[in-house]
């Protein structure tokens, strides 16, 4: 009987070969266990065994002695007869299934590092026996090499998977910014058109009311042509007065509607053209928010139309406030970190 043939050597074959029969995905998770009931925490377990079981089937075991095989054929055997358990694991039979699955996966563990220990001993010297350490070194710098080379390639596709990623999100946030720009620059748009319908009818009544007051004052001139008491002046003087003074309001309410109209007509195309800025800025989160930034404090700013006049003591626009604040905020840090830094050496 050959060395190879001994009833120990084929006993442990027969075990290793029922061993690595268990690597599969099902006995991770299978979709009747549903999306609680899990193996994966322990896949490094499973994983080392059956790593190990493989090396030890590539190498020429049948050079150890009976007993050493018979105590790895052991170690081999019971983490098989536990790996058959899982395997035949049903959930819906099960007794308090997450229970089980957390004391069969923990089991798990004991079991790798049995079969760690009984292997980890011969390896090395099984190895040498075969004559190809260097090979396997090989292989296994080759093996690295391709990991290597796969995890650059995940990280790159990773990357660009990201920026699609954020681009998405970015496209999701400029509709709803876009939804919500349209409905404010309609908006305004009909507030400007109100407010120049209404402007257009204080016209029309200031015009009235001036067109009126010259027809009475000329009729008052030919009518007190060679009249000298003053009480006949003072009447016909008050109306004239109560009509120059009318119109003069009428012209102040004209002026107010069409300096409303000009402003809600100014933050309509504000709104108009800050899509066009953000949508030239692209990706550039620096530009898009110079561009939110200044639309903004165009848009809310109180400008001159040129129809009613300006206050001199207008107040500093809040926006131009916080964005100093935030730059003093920047600057104290900055100092206070080279101060620590200063320290520091």
């Amino acid at each position: 009987m050959s060395q190879s043939e001994r009833q120990a050597v084929v006993d442990l074959d027969e075990k290793l070969k029922a061993l690595v029969g268990y690597d599969s995905e099902r006995i991770y998770t299978r979709a009747e266990w549903g999306s609680v009931l899990s193996f994966e925490p322990f896949r490094q377990d499973f994983e080392r065994s059956f790593g190990l079981a493989r090396i030890f089937t590539d190498l020429p075991y049948h050079l150890l002695p009976d007993a050493q095989l018979n105590t790895i054929g052991t170690a081999v055997e019971t983490a098989s007869n536990h790996f058959a358990q899982i395997d035949s694991f049903d959930s819906a039979t099960a007794n308090n299934p997450q229970n089980l699955v957390q004391s069969l996966g923990n089991t798990v563990k004991t079991h790798a590092d049995a079969i760690t220990v009984q292997m980890a001993q011969w390896i090395s010297y099984l190895a040498y026996q075969k004559g190809d350490v260097s090979q396997n070194i090989s292989k296994l710098e080759k093996a690295i090499s391709r990991g290597e080379g796969i995890v650059s390639a995940a990280k790159e596709r990773i990357e660009i998977e990201e920026g699609q990623m954020k681009a998405i999100i970015q496209q999701a946030q400029d509709f709803a910014g876009d939804k919500g720009v349209t409905i404010f620059t309609e908006q305004f748009n009909t507030s400007a058109q109100e407010n120049k319908d209404e402007a257009k009818l204080w016209l029309k009544i200031t015009a009235g009311i001036f067109s009126l007051t010259v027809v009475l004052i000329v009729v008052f001139m030919y009518q007190l042509i060679g009249v000298s008491e003053w009480y006949e002046w003072a009447s016909r003087a008050t109306l004239v007065g109560v009509l120059i003074t009318g119109g003069l309001w009428c012209g102040k309410t004209y002026r107010i509607l069409r300096h409303q109209q000009t402003v809600n007509q100014h933050k309509a195309n504000s709104l108009k053209s800050f899509l066009l800025f953000r949508d030239a800025a692209d990706n550039d989160e620096a530009t898009r928010n110079a561009v939110l930034m200044e639309t903004t404090k165009s848009i809310f700013s109180s400008g001159s139309s040129g129809f009613i006049s300006e206050g001199g003591n207008q107040k500093e626009s809040e926006i131009r406030l916080i964005e100093t604040s935030r730059a003093a905020s920047t600057l104290a840090s900055a100092t206070r970190a080279g101060k620590t830094g200063s320290l520091a050496e």
